[in-house]
């Protein structure tokens, strides 16, 4: 079903933490063990360090923010799909309330912008996948719109500053 089309998609988003840990251990390696000063990998490196960076400053946003998700899912959380609660509930460091911003939508939109100044010829590619995640967030009810949109601007924004520290170094 759809379903499971959407779920696979948005179970990609986790791995770009994964291979950014691995991108990061490998700039690293090249960086100064072998003294390797590659435009790419230096791109490619402290992109992964600002995505780390970048994750951790959305989990306290989440905790901030404290948005109840749009359906029961985990732990069983209030939601408004099952509940009809809906809103803020500021300053909680609970997974019930950490629907906003949308944590899949911060990764991948910041990979995009990183991606986007290394490998400009599939920018189309960046848009698409981008697309697809938030297709998918909203079709499994798993976010609001509001938490989408949250999540690509914190995402976009996050990546236009660790280009603009790329391109300083």
């Amino acid at each position: 079903t759809h379903r499971f089309l959407f779920l696979g998609i948005t179970d990609l988003v986790p791995l770009f933490l994964v291979l950014s840990v691995l991108i990061l251990v490998i700039y690293l390696i090249a960086k100064f063990v072998y003294h390797q000063d590659d435009k790419i990998l230096n791109h490619l490196g402290i992109g992964s360090i600002g995505l780390l960076v970048t994750d951790q400053l959305k989990g306290l946003f989440k905790i901030f923010f404290a948005r109840a998700w749009p359906t029961t899912w985990i732990h069983h959380n209030p939601s408004w799909i099952s509940n009809h609660v809906y809103g803020f509930f500021w300053m909680r460091d609970n997974s019930a309330y950490a629907s906003f911003p949308s944590g899949h939508m911060t990764v991948i939109v910041f990979v995009a912008s990183i991606l986007w100044q290394i490998y400009p010829k599939l920018r189309w590619l960046y848009v698409i996948m981008s697309f697809a995640v938030a297709l998918s967030l909203l079709a499994l009810n798993f976010h609001f719109l509001g938490d989408i949109m949250g999540g690509t601007a914190f995402g976009f924004i996050a990546g236009i500053i660790t280009n603009a520290i790329i391109d300083k170094t």
